[in-house]
């Protein structure tokens, strides 16, 4: 007696095949960066909204996305040499062009300095700020004004900002550097006793925008820059782009 299959199942099965069939046809693309949350972390939603919306942008091109979180230096110069494929929310400089291919900018970044309020230190420009003690974080990029005046200032280097943030509390450096979403993410994480007494200055440093960078030592890496652009105007256009901030509380 012939039976028709059970459509439930048959639907599952098609589905299973269907996604097998996706991933088996996708170019994976690992991308390394340093948590840096609110916008990428292990620990986040989706990663982030910055590593849902590059995710994303990927997929509807046909690429796997996987995501390393490394510290930044380790990240940079493994990328560099083609040990991993790119970075991920990467800042430009224009050296790094030798090494790299960006995309077109995927979000921005508001780079501030940050003071304990019982400190009197206000600035007009950079050289206002060359007697106190500044935490960066080790191998970062703030932004092209910064990288010229850097030697005029006394700058102590830290593998992570959540460690900047422990020497102002401490009294080790007098101000540091860094995106305000970031900074202000991990106080109220980590130290949110300390919230109240901290503050950003004005005015800001820079506004950076954020970039995917793909090595030149990937192969066709000019063609999955262009993919990746081309996705991400794609999530733009239908209103993705935008989901994905509300989802994520932006």
């Amino acid at each position: 007696m012939f039976c028709l299959p059970n459509l439930k199942k048959l639907s599952i099965f098609f589905l299973i095949f269907s996604l097998n069939s996706l991933f088996a046809n996708s170019i994976t693309i690992t991308l390394a960066t340093d948590p840096w949350a609110p916008y990428y972390g292990p620990k986040l939603k989706n990663n982030g909204y910055l590593a849902q919306l590059v995710k994303e942008a990927f997929i509807r091109k046909g690429y796997e996305l996987k995501i390393l979180f490394v510290p930044w230096k380790r990240a940079y110069e493994y990328s560099k040499v083609g040990d991993y494929d790119g970075l991920m929310g990467a800042f430009y400089k224009d050296e790094r062009t030798e090494f790299f291919e960006y995309s077109n900018h995927i979000d921005q970044a508001e780079i501030v300095f940050f003071i304990k309020k019982d400190k009197n230190i206000s600035y007009k420009n950079l050289k206002d700020l060359s007697k106190y003690k500044i935490g960066v974080v080790r191998g970062y990029h703030y932004s092209k004004e910064f990288d010229k005046e850097k030697e005029n200032l006394h700058l102590f280097e830290a593998n992570h900002s959540k460690d900047n943030i422990k020497l102002l509390i401490f009294d080790r450096v007098d101000l540091i550097l860094g995106s305000k979403k970031v900074i202000l993410s991990l106080i109220k994480k980590h130290y949110p006793q300390y919230l109240s007494q901290i503050k950003f200055l004005s005015p800001i440093v820079h506004s950076n925008k954020l970039y995917v960078c793909i090595s030149k030592k990937r192969k066709n890496h000019k063609q999955i820059i262009s993919d990746f652009n081309e996705g991400l105007k794609e999530i733009i256009k239908d209103k993705t782009y935008d989901k994905i901030l509300k989802f994520h509380n932006f």
